[in-house]
């Protein structure tokens, strides 16, 4: 194994055949050729930030889904009031067309 150092770089150890390991502070990994590369750490495990992302998708669907049966229901009880109101109103005018 050999070891270069660099100036502003963390210790870079070169494994023959193999990728580089490099250092890693407790915000930030360090990766690439020579670990130039500086990438902020994730908080949370990337199983972790699926199964919220998943969870929360899961929520919308199911409020969309809530939604349309809602406005669904409401359109056709609307409808149903309005034939019977219609049907209420054509028995009255006949009736008073009888009585005339």
């Amino acid at each position: 194994m050999s070891s270069i150092s660099f100036p502003s770089i963390k210790k870079l150890t070169l494994i023959p055949f193999q990728y580089c390991s490099c250092k890693e502070s407790d915000t930030h990994v360090f990766n690439g050729k020579y670990c130039e590369v500086k990438v902020e750490k994730l908080q949370l495990e990337s199983t972790y930030i699926v199964a919220i992302a998943a969870s929360v998708g899961g929520v919308i669907v199911i409020a969309a889904a809530v939604a349309i049966v809602c406005l669904v229901y409401r359109l056709r009880r609307r409808n149903t009031l309005n034939e019977t109101d219609e049907r209420s109103g054509l028995v009255i005018t006949n009736l008073l067309k009888d009585l005339t």
